[in-house]
């Protein structure tokens, strides 16, 4: 069975060498209560060779730079981990609560912390995740098997393709249902009236969710097209 434990992004008040772009501007700008981190092993760190450091790729990106970094997580808990990750077990990180941001009532501004939830995989479940996760890939594009496109990214991309899914069929499922009740002809008319009803807010909802969708599939295939030309 997987474990889950909490802590908390450590190193969110210094500045990022290769971006203008704080840390704290990129928390208090990007940084939502379930965004999905994402957890990269820096080896041949200086300070920590156990160093993992901890990234966001926001969905709606103000500085249009794809991921940004926002800290690392702490030495004791990067000793722990580390070496699960080195040994090929997936290491999730989804955020839990973004704490403080306001002043203390004399001008001085509080400093944005994150708390964040780990989820560490069995080699087992780590093994079918990847399966499950090169079935999708490729079901997106063929180039996208191989790739190193980060999986949170895919991840959002087919939960909101399930889910849109699962609520298309159950909206269908209602219509054929009320079309078998309206077989009896005194039925038809209450039929109509409720398709109308259901169909309507049905199309106005779903329309929105379909162009997200279909853009974060397009945005997701230029990624993983891009960085595949890098590598």
């Amino acid at each position: 069975m997987s474990e889950i434990e909490q802590t908390k992004i450590a190193g969110t008040t210094f500045d990022n060498d290769d971006s203008e772009i704080s840390r704290q501007e990129i928390i208090r700008r990007c940084v939502r209560t379930g965004d999905l981190l994402e957890l990269e092993r820096e080896p041949n760190n200086i300070s920590d060779p156990n160093a993992i450091s901890i990234w966001i790729a926001p969905e709606n990106d103000p500085w249009d730079e794809y991921r940004y970094q926002i800290g690392y997580l702490n030495k004791e808990k990067a000793a722990q981990i580390a070496p699960l990750m080195d040994a090929g077990q997936e290491v999730t990180c989804e955020v839990l609560n973004k704490t403080s941001g306001s002043d203390y009532g004399n001008g001085e501004k509080k400093t944005y912390g994150v708390n964040i939830e780990l989820k560490i995989y069995t080699q087992e479940e780590t093994i079918e995740r990847k399966k499950q996760m090169d079935i999708w890939r490729q079901s997106i594009s063929p180039q996208a098997k191989d790739s190193k496109i980060p999986n949170n990214q895919i991840n959002k991309t087919r939960n909101y393709h399930i889910s849109t899914r699962r609520i298309i069929i159950g909206t269908i499922l209602l219509l054929l249902f009320l079309a078998g009740a309206s077989a009896k002809e005194e039925a038809i008319d209450y039929f109509i009236f409720i398709s109308v009803i259901l169909l309507l807010p049905a199309i106005l909802i779903f329309l929105p969710w379909l162009r997200w969708a279909l853009d974060q599939s397009i945005k997701t295939i230029k990624s993983i097209l891009s960085r595949r030309d890098r590598i």
